[in-house]
């Protein structure tokens, strides 16, 4: 029969220094994308508006408009920042989590487990190769039984001859080497 392990979801960070490594590339590229808009949105609106308005406005009035502006923007990365982080690890947790079952299905079926399978969840972003090690442990399990057939057939075969040249009174030299194949072939 086949075992398919299915795991409920529990931990979320199961592979930590690859899905921390991925957080810490969203967040690295979630600060470029933001200090590129930054940049964009004060050379090409801010720097022309302050520009025109400083003849209008006196020069105090818009230092504290620019200082509300930048304070609200790094309030938005702020509250972004977690946002990014939990979205981070969720979307890590659809490949670090299925890797995880699949090394340690792996481990199952090298330690001669030939009837783990792994089991995929919905969203899991290894699919296929999820699928690919269960249909290389299916047709291992299957070469297994047929070498156990193999085996058994063999047994079955030598024992007969054996008792076949029991009835003919053969030598005991013949005898000794049917004896030594069958101890190789049960080894």
């Amino acid at each position: 029969m086949d075992k398919i392990k299915k795991k409920k979801r529990i931990h979320y960070l199961v592979k930590r220094k690859f899905q921390l490594e991925y957080v810490a590339v969203a967040l690295v590229l979630m600060f470029v994308v933001i200090a590129v808009f930054v940049f964009t949105a004060y050379r090409s609106g801010w720097v022309p508006l302050v520009e025109k308005l400083s003849a209008v406005y006196p020069q105090g009035m818009l230092a504290p408009i620019l200082k509300m502006v930048t304070l609200q923007m790094a309030i938005r990365f702020l509250l972004l920042a977690p946002i990014i982080i939990i979205a981070s690890i969720y979307l890590s947790h659809k490949v670090a989590g299925p890797l995880a079952r699949i090394e340690d299905n792996i481990r199952e079926i090298a330690r001669g487990d030939l009837e783990t399978r792994i089991g995929v969840r919905r969203g899991d972003e290894v699919k296929g190769l999820v699928h690919a090690v269960n249909e290389v442990t299916e047709n291992m399990g299957q070469m297994v039984r047929d070498n156990r057939r193999s085996v058994e057939k063999a047994l079955e075969a030598l024992k007969d001859l054996r008792e076949q040249l029991q009835q003919r009174a053969e030598s005991p030299e013949v005898f000794d080497l049917i004896n030594r194949l069958g101890k190789c072939i049960d080894d």
